[in-house]
């Protein structure tokens, strides 16, 4: 049920825009906006709010994340497998992919 309410909402802001956004604000946090978009005053303010030691944990945490996920990434690498034959693994991202995997009696992921 949840999804099916959130794929719903989904579906709404996708055909209607900014006008189905004005109107789900004002059903769900009951305020109404004049614009989506965040001026720097505003920006400035919000972080003011927030202390410097929370500032520091955020930035703390942000490291950590990065430094665990880098030692987890793949990497690249090129090697002379024969001479002159050289085979290189590129690591870059794709938008999309699509995958076949034949059945049969010895299905073999391509």
């Amino acid at each position: 049920m949840l999804a099916e309410n959130v794929e719903r909402i989904l579906s709404q802001v996708r055909a209607d825009g900014d006008s189905t956004l004005r109107a789900l604000t004002r059903r769900f946090d009951g305020c109404e906006l004049g614009s989506f978009r965040v001026s720097e005053d505003e920006f400035e303010a919000a972080e003011a709010q927030v202390s410097p030691a929370l500032k520091q944990a955020i930035t703390n945490a942000i490291e950590r994340l990065v430094k665990f996920h880098e030692a987890g990434a793949p990497r690249g690498y090129a090697l002379e497998t024969a001479p002159g034959l050289n085979c290189e693994r590129v690591i870059r991202p794709i938008e999309r992919v699509g995958l076949y995997v034949p059945a049969g009696s010895a299905p073999l992921p391509s």
